[in-house]
């Protein structure tokens, strides 16, 4: 019987490795409102609620569909959160991906963890307290810091 060709037995050949990694694409910056774009579009506002959206869009950094999936639930805005049963201890709000009634979806990296909690600033506590007046307040107006 004959022995294959060198070719076959893969003598004197040269190998070639492939690279197990990707090239990493940077990011795009994201085009970010100026503050003083976000302080007219909250001066626009001609209720609380809408106010309160756009604290949390332009202070607590969500996406639109991600506010827009918030359930009072997920905001833990007092200074210790740990007596309701969560492990973070600051006023902060959990993003969770779920189905929501009206539709809107939160975007979440794949290695997010889930409920990942984003930590929230005096004036998201402040709007989300100024929300719950009766209407007569209704025109208070809350300064960026």
């Amino acid at each position: 019987m004959a022995s294959p060709p060198e070719e076959a037995r893969g003598e004197g050949m040269s190998y070639r490795l492939k690279a197990r990694h990707r090239v990493q694409v940077p990011c795009k910056r994201r085009d970010r409102d100026t503050d003083a774009e976000a302080v007219a579009l909250f001066m626009a506002c001609h209720n609380a609620r809408d106010r309160f959206i756009v604290l949390l869009l332009a202070r607590a950094g969500l996406r639109r569909g991600t506010a827009a999936g918030l359930r009072r639930e997920d905001m833990h805005f007092m200074p210790d959160s740990t007596a309701l049963g969560c492990r973070v201890s600051s006023s902060h709000l959990h993003v969770l991906r779920r189905e929501n009634a009206n539709g809107a979806w939160a975007k979440r990296q794949q290695s997010a963890a889930p409920g990942k909690a984003k930590p929230v600033d005096f004036l998201v506590v402040q709007g989300a307290w100024a929300r719950r007046l009766p209407a007569k307040f209704d025109r208070v107006v809350l300064a960026f810091a």
